[in-house]
Parts: structure tokens; C-alpha cells; sequence
């Protein structure tokens, strides 16, 4: 009987054996998947960058995880549903009040950022080069049929204007990311030349003059609006950008509102066209003269902010 035992327990042992190996491998496969579906992340930056669109498209979450992700979509989809019915409860009338509730705060803290020099100067300029773009433009065939030109010539003039305006926004669009362009040298370029221009235009009597001024200040304002927002955020940063460039929409249209008009006033008063197109250009070379300080307000921003950490510091100390 001994034999039979000893051969059952080799037996046992063979078959033990077996299963430790195949729970080995089990787990060895188990280890090769979870490291094949972390294999973006296991990768160093460089061999990341190196990656192909297909192969990131093959160890893409979705593709590795796709029962889970249509999971997880699917309760997504049902939270939606039910917070966009939760939302149908709530009274129209508080929807329409928190609306305007949050847009009243996001106004609010986007006038807090006037605090800094740099953002006075921006909404400045962009006060005056808003002046010199469509008060400018609706005076073009007005002060060209006053010089003694027919309408078509008028006519001409403007397209003319427009199709320098494009030129300078292809031409910027390409320039503004080269590393040896300066964004705000070209920014400050383009609102002097907007001021030279509309007040060449209110000098000039004959028509070749007239389309060589409009031409220029159909540039100006190409490059001027082209760069308007890499502008911003040359000077602020990405993330002051949002409120920075909400502060500036409100002074343009302060500036539209209060001395838009005014030219209008100026051409009544002195029946011509020569003051009213100067009071723009005039315009337009402030804005011009506000970003020559720009390197002076920089300064004072940094060295005020400064002042108010070491103040921090001492309060906390």
C-alpha cells in the first residue's frame, strides 16, 4: 500500500506544480497588459514626443479601456440628463438673475486688473485705435467726393484700404510667430502709422495722395488688430489675458459712446473735414505715446507687486 501512496502524492505534487506554474504566468500576463496599458505613461518625455499618431491612437485610453470608457460615458450621459432636468425645475427667471449675476462679478473683477499700470495703458490704446478704425473708414468717401472725385473713385479708395487691411493680417499671421519679430515694436508701428495716415488724408487734395494714405492705413490697421491679441498677452500673460482683454472691450466702447460723436461735432462746427480727420489722427498718436511708457509701467508694476509680497512677509513673520 505504501507504493500507491507515494505515487498518489507525486502525483498531487505534479499537479500542484501545474497550477503554481500556470498562476505564474497568469500573473506575469496580467503584469504585461497593465504595463502595455501604462506604456504612455511609463515612457520618458523624449520617447513620448517621439510617438507616432497611430501608435498613440492604438494606446489610447478608449481603445485599451473601451468597456469602461463606454461605461463611464453612459453614466455620463444619465448625470447629464438628469442635471439638465433638475435645471428645467429652477425657475426661469433665477437662471435669467444668476445669469446676469455672473456677469456683473466677471465684469467687476476684470475692472480689479486697472490696479496695474500696464493694463491703463492697454485699454488706452485700444480706446484710441478703435477711434482711428470705423470713424475713420465711414469718412473716406465723404472727404474724397468733397476734394471734387466721383463716387466711383470714392469706392475705390475704400476697396483699396481693404485690401491693404488683408495683406497685413496674412502677412502678420506669419510673422507674429517668428522669434526675431518684436510683437509690441510692431503693435506701436502700426498705431503711428494709423495717425500719419488719417492725418496725410485730411492735408491731401489729390486722388494718387488719397489712395496712397488710405492704403497705408488700411496696413496700419491690419497689423494693428492682427496683433492685437498676442499683444495682450506679451505684456500680461495667458492668464491674465481673459480679463485684461474684457477691461479693454469696455474702454473701446466707452470710447466709442463718448468721442465718437465729437468728430461729428468738430465737422458741424468748422464745415470741414480737415479738424475732425486731425482729431483721429491726434487720437491714434496717444495711444502711440501710452505704449512708449509701457517699459516704465512694467517696472512699476513689478517693483509695486514686490513691495506688496514683502509687506505679506513681514505681516506673516
Amino acid at each position: 500500500m505504501k507504493p500507491a501512496v507515494s505515487h498518489d502524492s507525486e502525483s498531487e505534487n505534479k499537479s500542484n506544480e501545474e497550477k503554481l506554474l500556470r498562476n505564474n504566468r497568469e500573473h506575469e500576463d496580467l503584469k504585461s497588459d497593465a504595463k502595455e496599458k501604462n506604456y504612455p505613461q511609463s515612457l520618458p518625455p523624449n520617447k513620448m514626443l517621439s510617438l507616432s499618431l497611430q501608435e498613440c491612437r492604438r494606446l489610447s485610453a478608449f481603445s485599451l479601456y473601451s468597456t469602461v470608457s463606454l461605461g463611464t460615458s453612459v453614466m455620463d450621459m444619465e448625470t447629464l440628463n438628469t442635471t439638465l432636468k433638475d435645471q428645467e425645475k429652477v425657475p426661469k427667471s433665477q437662471n435669467i438673475y444668476d445669469f446676469l449675476k455672473r456677469i456683473i462679478l466677471s465684469t467687476y473683477e476684470s475692472i480689479l486688473t486697472l490696479k496695474f499700470m500696464r493694463v491703463q495703458i492697454i485699454c488706452l490704446g485700444a480706446g484710441c485705435l478703435s477711434l482711428g478704425y470705423v470713424n475713420f473708414q465711414m469718412w473716406i468717401p465723404f472727404v474724397i467726393r468733397n476734394a471734387g472725385y466721383s463716387l466711383e473713385m470714392s469706392a475705390w479708395c475704400v476697396s483699396s484700404s481693404s485690401i491693404a487691411n488683408t495683406i497685413a493680417r496674412v502677412v502678420m499671421s506669419f510673422l507674429s510667430d517668428r522669434k526675431w519679430f518684436n510683437i509690441k515694436n510692431g503693435y506701436m508701428f502700426s498705431m503711428f502709422l494709423l495717425g500719419s495716415s488719417i492725418i496725410a488724408f485730411s492735408i491731401v487734395k489729390d486722388l494718387t495722395l488719397f489712395l496712397i494714405c488710405v492704403c497705408c492705413w488700411g496696413l496700419g490697421i491690419g497689423i494693428a488688430y492682427s496683433l492685437n491679441a498676442t499683444v495682450f498677452i506679451a505684456t500680461m500673460g495667458i492668464e491674465a489675458f481673459p480679463a485684461v482683454f474684457g477691461v479693454s472691450s469696455l474702454f473701446v466702447a466707452i470710447f466709442s459712446v463718448a468721442f465718437g460723436p465729437i468728430v461729428g461735432i468738430i465737422r458741424d462746427a468748422t464745415s470741414s473735414y480737415t479738424y475732425a480727420l486731425c482729431f483721429l489722427g491726434v487720437a491714434e498718436w496717444i495711444g502711440f505715446g501710452a505704449w512708449l511708457l509701457m517699459p516704465f509701467a512694467i517696472k512699476y508694476d513689478e517693483k509695486t507687486m514686490l513691495i506688496k509680497k514683502l509687506k505679506e512677509i513681514e505681516e506673516i513673520t
